[in-house]
């Protein structure tokens, strides 16, 4: 519902939102993209454009792919309830490096995520250190952004 009504409020004010698209390229005359599904004819296709406004996804930490843990397809560590990383029980990540899903959905790639998460993994290093039992991380969310079709106005409600 809400990403429909995003959507619906973009193409209103004539904004072509494009879901399905990898961008291939950026340059002084525009962007180049093309379809992310797998077309006979995927050749790359341009915007033209004076100025661009990029809002699309960050890219977990090179690091990561260069120490040899288990990673997900973006490229992020793969980790225990505990965040701690599988088979190394006293190395613990968070924020945009951490892939970690709870009730088998991935947490969002937010600040308020990466906060507790790291909130969370510096108590179980002291846990460690103390050589505690370490705690599972549970995903509190305060707010979310929710739209109200009376107004056509953007509003926070707590969680």
């Amino acid at each position: 519902p809400l990403r429909e009504a995003a959507r619906h409020s973009l193409e209103r004010l004539g904004v072509e939102v494009r879901t399905d698209a990898q961008v291939v390229g950026v340059d002084a005359e525009g962007v180049l993209w093309r379809a992310a599904s797998a077309e006979p004819s995927n050749a790359p296709r341009r915007i033209a454009a004076e100025t661009i406004l990029w809002a699309a996804g960050v890219a977990a930490s090179p690091l990561a792919r260069s120490i040899g843990v288990p990673l997900d397809r973006a490229g992020r560590i793969a980790a225990e309830p505990t965040l701690a990383v599988p088979g190394h029980p006293t190395i613990f990540v968070a924020g945009d490096i951490c892939a970690f899903a709870e009730n088998g959905k991935p947490l969002p790639g937010v600040a308020q995520v990466a906060m507790q998460q790291g909130a969370h993994a510096a108590r179980n290093i002291v846990r460690a250190i103390r050589q505690q039992a370490l705690e599972s991380f549970h995903y509190r969310d305060y707010a979310s952004w929710r739209r109200s079709d009376a107004d056509r106005r953007w509003a926070t409600s707590s969680a």
